[in-house]
């Protein structure tokens, strides 16, 4: 019984495997700086493409670029015809709308029914300022930190110089003068 079982899955297995059949490795990379962007921002998708196929002479193909939201709904498309043969790079480069959403997004490249994806972000304009508060923060406190030891320090100084006097010594002198 259980080797019948190991039967049908191998058989099912091999069946996917003879079914799904790559032409080509794709390879897709958002640049570090526009894993997190802003509405408005420019935005590039480098894209490399390795022909693993059998077709080994230089052919047009329509490579389509989709990215979509967290709800599966398109924001943008753009398609582009490259010429491959071996191994190509090429650079998707586009403008977000101003009136994206914040949230994670998808971008899709899709060749012939070979898909890859990769995800970023958008943030809100506002979260600009939110950047740099904390930086704010620390130069006023670094600032008030300052003025608090140059004060302290002139403070000291003035102790110093002057006489210790103690209220027993400001009863005495009273006394003597009545």
């Amino acid at each position: 019984m259980k080797l019948v079982k190991i039967l049908i899955i191998m058989i099912f297995i091999l069946t996917i495997m003879n079914s799904v059949k790559a032409d080509f490795l794709i390879d897709l990379d958002i640049p570090i700086q526009h894993l997190s962007v802003k509405p408005g921002d420019d935005m590039s998708v480098n894209v490399k493409i390795i022909n693993i196929g059998e077709i080994s002479e230089r052919n047009d193909y329509n490579l389509k670029m989709e990215i979509f939201d967290a709800n599966d709904n398109k924001i943008y498309e753009k398609s582009k015809l490259i010429a491959i043969e071996n191994e190509v790079n090429t650079l998707f480069e586009f403008n977000l709308p101003e009136k994206i959403e914040p949230g994670e997004y998808t971008a899709i490249i899709n060749l012939n029914g070979n898909k890859k994806s990769a995800g970023f972000i958008v943030n809100s304009k506002n979260e600009y300022f939110n950047d740099y508060i904390v930086y704010w923060l620390i130069l006023i406190g670094m600032v008030f930190l300052i003025v608090l030891i140059v004060y302290e320090r002139k403070l000291n100084k003035l102790v110093k110089d002057s006489q210790r006097i103690r209220v027993k010594d400001i009863i005495r002198r009273k006394r003597r003068w009545k």
